[in-house]
């Protein structure tokens, strides 16, 4: 995973973070990133940067949380999550890079969907390298 952009937000607060949580096969959870939080200008879309330069490598069940605060020094609160497996992303178009996007509206993000001043049109987007059908272990769908 390399970057998670929020398009149509401007309810949200000025100051967003987005957290990878990976499910282990034995249930256990645990955060595999955090961006850093970055304050953003009013109508632009919020571009959240995973630190590592290759990105994040995850597997499995994963949980991407995006979590915002009024002030870089307020308490941070949970904004919106959605749960996805890393198996589907293998059938998602790449460019010639090989990067790919998903993205979530608002009624695919828990939380989000219930939020009355977020617009409809309001979107999480992940940007992301690999694997392709067969990587990790993951069957091809062929």
């Amino acid at each position: 995973m390399r970057a998670v952009q929020l398009y149509k937000v401007d309810k949200w607060p000025s100051f967003l973070e987005a957290e990878l949580v990976e499910r282990t096969t034995d249930g256990e959870e645990y955060t595999v990133a955090c961006t850093a939080s970055t304050g953003r200008e009013e109508n632009q879309p919020a571009q959240l940067t995973f630190a590592q330069e290759r990105g994040v490598h995850v597997t499995g069940d994963v949980l991407l949380v995006i979590w915002g605060r009024s002030r870089s020094f307020m308490p941070r609160e949970r904004l919106c999550h959605v749960w996805f497996n890393t198996w589907f992303l293998a059938d998602v178009p790449r460019d010639a890079s090989g990067q790919g996007t998903i993205k979530w509206f608002k009624k695919g993000l828990d939380r989000a969907c219930r939020d009355a001043d977020l617009p409809d049109l309001a979107c999480v987007q992940l940007t992301f390298l690999g694997p392709e059908a067969g990587a990790l272990g993951q069957p091809s769908r062929e």
